[in-house]
């Protein structure tokens, strides 16, 4: 495998995530959510959440894209097979997160959920 071989598979992920942030800022943001002719001074519009998430997809696709571009020839370290133990403990704090989320909210019950992930 040559270095442009290399150099296009490790900036990919990045070039597809700011692909997509470019295409919601300029497309589905406009097209899809209505922003109201008068906002007050001191509230959000509709619009602003959204966009501030679709900077922080383009930000992250431009760092992955630097990262790749000045990484050396590193490797991905190989995840392995998944073992039945790991997948039934997946299953079962997924069980769990989707049992425990409309009791205790959704920030709580991710935290619990990716503390199991970790944990497991």
């Amino acid at each position: 495998m040559d270095r442009s071989d290399s150099l296009l598979t490790r900036v990919f992920p990045g070039l597809i995530l700011l692909a997509l942030g470019v295409f919601m800022l300029v497309v589905l943001i406009p097209m899809g959510i209505k922003a109201p002719g008068y906002v007050q001074p001191h509230s959000l519009s509709p619009q602003d959440l959204p966009i501030f998430l679709t900077w922080i997809v383009i930000g992250t696709g431009v760092l992955i894209i630097l990262a790749g571009a000045y990484a050396g020839g590193q490797e991905a370290i190989p995840l392995g097979a998944i073992s039945i133990i790991r997948a039934m403990a997946f299953c079962g704090a997924f069980a769990g997160f989707l049992v425990i989320l409309p009791i205790i909210g959704i920030s709580p019950a991710t935290f619990i959920f990716v503390a199991a992930l970790l944990l497991a």
